[in-house]
């Protein structure tokens, strides 16, 4: 009795751990976007990078950035991100993108860096309006001469 009690006990809480683990429908894990490093504005150029953090085992998958001045779109793109732990698989991080901006077109102007725009690979409990700003989006004021 005691024994399927516990075999009833362990059966649950690996099901618990399976459902628990938000997947997209192509089955790739959800996870937290980030920026890393935070978003710069130097030389006419306009840098940052991307880390998810997933919250199961992850791989390697591409994700979206939208960079709006305004309501305007003036850039959908997609950088290619790759595992940096490979022992938990956890973590996959983009390299540092560097986008021109010149700085007498958008001197004084304000751009939005927006991560993950579709929640592709956001999950649920980082995908709330609070959430999403604090760590999708970052505000980028471009410099007067």
């Amino acid at each position: 009795m005691k024994n399927s009690i516990v075999k009833s006990i362990y059966f649950l809480l690996v099901l618990a751990l399976v459902y628990s683990c938000e997947k997209k429908e192509d089955g790739t894990p959800k996870g937290l976007v980030t920026f890393s490093p935070q978003p710069s504005y130097n030389n006419d150029t306009i840098t940052f990078g991307i880390e998810l953090q997933f919250e199961s085992t992850g791989s390697n998958v591409g994700i979206e950035y939208e960079i709006y001045q305004g309501a305007t779109l003036l850039l959908l793109d997609t950088l290619p991100a790759t595992i940096i732990d490979p022992g938990t698989n956890h973590f996959a991080k983009t390299p540092v993108v560097q986008i021109g901006a010149k700085q007498e077109k958008f001197a004084g102007k304000t751009l939005l860096i927006w991560l993950d725009p579709q929640n592709k690979l956001t999950a649920s409990a980082y995908a709330n309006e609070a959430s999403v700003d604090l760590w999708k989006k970052e505000y980028l004021v471009i410099p007067e001469n």
